[in-house]
């Protein structure tokens, strides 16, 4: 073994012939014990953590002067992460203290590569995009008398820290539960224990397992809680741990890059809840952004389910986590963001929640997992995982010239060509802007790429199934938003369609299959191009967002994420709400809009039949201002007659694209 002593005899010496080397060794002591605990970078390195100017001039003048003094300083600099990263371990060993073995487990435990300093040293050399990840994981399942006893907690605990350590690439995890997972020692872990450790390089993880709670406020506003064992009633709050008290925390933890806080219980009072609308296809650049959200598993009044003595929202979060393949059906890139484990864990549950109330007498089984930003980042929580072999990240992928038209699985396309299945999603085409309009007055449109997406449903309603892949065989573009009453003002003033009143910014409603015909070719006429309306196939296509969204507000229907649910009492002006990943607006809620086709059932797997007909029965998609959120999901098709209209009912237009058409970019 060598000592410490053998480690700086030769530092010393080097030291006598270099007074870089000299200053090295003075600085090192006085900053260890001013950093005593944290986990944090020497001075000389710079903010990116790579080595910066200072640390390689002392290694090169050191070098010329005495060899001996490079392996010196690199070894210095070794025994200082060492002695610092020792100290941290002891702090949070301390956690324990006091703590009796019947009452649960409490433990802290790194990973294989064994000690604090190898993460500093991992980002150093590029080995991983993170500093250092640490994670606390929590299940309780052993509860007092006033919560019923959760079986497989401890388990589902236990099998996230062995996830987290063996395969996620985490450095450390602190593991409770039962009644070890105290409100106190919470407290004293996450306010003071860890974040003097936390650096503006790294990542953490909770994780809870156990029961939640909800307690009502007045003026009918609701607050979540975490359930720790000691509750001994179901108002002992004292015991719990509050939203506000998981934020508080956030805020001390923020200066790590990434934090996630996972919460497999259900309750209300969620603040800020919201999805994340970045495109599927994600880089390292973007996730690295920095990211705080929290993620739980259902609303109040649902149940966070157990089968076979593991949780299911658990369970589905690991797989997602461990295989990018499962999580959102996406294509590999070696990433796997909060996003795409939101899509997975939706799918799963929505699954296994079918198959279980299949069997069930009385009322359903429901879970509505939730996504809420504590910050306010750009970033994206992720895991990294490997390629199979004979994998290449999508990004370095070459794509064949993509079919015209559209196709599915289930038979010939709109084209007649042969069936296909889905693939990647080529790039847009390079000559091709983003958004451009045709004229002035004429809709903001939307350049979208061609790609491949699973339309319909395997619930819900008979219209929406069956559940079939579809290729999008060539870009066209869309109307950013509904066509609102400045649009429309204009074909009036040229005589070309009925008045219709309202206020310029919002769209404009009440409108029959006439008006739209009479709107569509006076678009025609003044921009010199095809307007039409979107089939069903393009509409799912943009209200999925180039994901496998359940609703085009994300996984779930996100009270506040859109104008459903009678938040209002008539539509708002468009773009009122975020934009999705196409950077649409309004596909979910506000006005209901028109397709171009006829209610028939997906025979063909092309979303009925296209018919330019006044008198069948059309049909609309995405919702209303008044519509629960169940009918703003993307596969939801309602029926109507083409010569009739209500009040909520809108549209908006697209407009088919080749390769090379000349637009007028905005």
């Amino acid at each position: 073994m060598v000592t410490c002593g053998e480690i700086l005899a030769p530092l010393r010496r080097a030291a006598r012939s270099s007074p870089r080397i000299c200053t090295l060794v003075s600085d090192a002591p006085r900053r260890g014990r001013r950093h005593h605990g944290r986990q944090r970078r020497h001075p000389g390195l710079d903010r990116t953590g790579d080595l910066g100017d200072r640390p390689r001039d002392v290694a090169g003048d050191a070098g010329r002067d005495d060899p001996e003094a490079m392996t010196a300083a690199v070894a210095a600099v070794f025994l200082l992460f060492l002695l610092a990263g020792a100290a941290v371990a002891d702090k949070l060993e301390e956690i324990c203290d006091g703590h009796a073995p019947e009452n649960g487990l409490c433990e802290v435990r790194f990973s294989a590569r064994e000690g604090p300093p190898w993460p500093r040293f991992a980002r150093l050399f590029g080995k991983t995009p993170f500093g250092q990840s640490i994670a606390v994981v929590i299940g309780i399942g052993d509860y007092e008398s006033a919560y019923a006893d959760l079986p497989g907690r401890t388990e589902d605990a236990q099998r996230m820290r062995d996830f987290l350590l063996g395969e996620a690439g985490f450095d450390l995890v602190v593991l409770l539960t039962d009644r070890a997972a105290s409100r106190a020692r919470l407290e004293r872990l996450l306010t003071e224990v860890l974040p003097p450790r936390i650096g503006p390089d790294d990542r953490f993880l909770f994780h809870y397992s156990g029961h939640g709670e909800t307690r009502s406020l007045a003026g009918g506003r609701k607050r979540g809680y975490l359930v720790t064992s000691q509750a001994r009633s179901r108002t002992n709050w004292s015991a719990m741990v509050s939203m506000e008290s998981i934020q508080a925390w956030s805020l001390d933890l923020a200066r790590a890059r990434h934090g996630l806080w996972v919460v497999d219980a259900c309750f209300s009072g969620l603040a800020g809840a919201q999805t994340m609308s970045a495109p599927r296809r994600t880089t390292l650049a973007r996730l690295s952004q920095r990211a705080h959200h929290i993620l739980t598993a259902g609303l109040e009044d649902e149940e966070a389910l157990i089968v076979n003595g593991r949780s299911l929202f658990t369970n589905a979060f690991i797989d997602a986590a461990r295989n990018a393949d499962l999580a959102a059906g996406g294509d590999p890139d070696g990433f796997v963001s909060l996003q795409e484990i939101q899509i997975h864990i939706a799918r799963t549950l929505d699954r296994e929640i079918e198959r279980l109330n299949s069997r069930r007498l009385g009322r359903p089984y429901k879970m509505s997992p939730r996504v809420a930003a504590l910050h306010d980042d750009d970033g994206a929580f992720f895991f990294e995982v490997p390629l199979r072999s004979g994998e290449e990240p999508v990004a370095s992928r070459q794509d064949p010239a993509p079919p015209s038209d559209v196709v599915s699985a289930l038979g010939a396309g709109a084209g007649g060509g042969a069936a296909q299945s889905p693939r990647p999603d080529p790039p847009r085409p390079a000559d091709l802007p983003e958004a451009f309009s045709d004229c002035a007055g004429c809709p903001e449109m939307v350049v979208l790429p061609a790609g491949a997406f699973e339309m319909g449903a395997d619930f819900g309603s008979d219209v929406e199934k069956p559940k079939h892949p579809v290729v999008i065989g060539s870009p066209f573009a869309m109307s950013r938003t509904e066509v609102t009453h400045a649009e429309w003002d204009l074909c009036e003033s040229d005589l070309a369609c009925p008045p219709k009143a309202g206020a310029a910014n919002h769209p404009v409603t009440g409108v029959t299959w006439e008006d739209l015909d009479k709107y569509l070719a006076w678009i025609g006429r003044r921009s010199g191009a095809a307007y039409r309306l979107p089939t069903e196939v393009e509409w799912e296509y943009a209200a999925r967002g180039g994901m496998q969204l359940k609703f085009p507000t994300g996984p779930v229907a996100i009270p506040g994420a859109a104008n459903f649910g009678d938040l209002s009492e008539a539509p708002v002006p468009v773009a009122s709400y975020k934009a999705n990943a196409f950077d649409l607006h309004d596909l979910s809620g506000n006005v209901w809009e028109w397709t171009a086709n006829c209610a028939t059932a997906y025979l063909d797997g092309l979303g009925g039949t296209v018919d330019d007909s006044p008198t069948c029965t059309g049909v609309l998609r995405g919702g209303s201002w008044r519509s629960p959120p169940e009918e703003t999901r993307a596969s939801n098709r309602f029926f109507y007659p083409r010569g009739q209209s209500r009040e909520d009912f809108g549209f908006r237009v697209v407009r088919p694209l080749s390769t090379g058409e000349p637009v007028k970019p905005n």
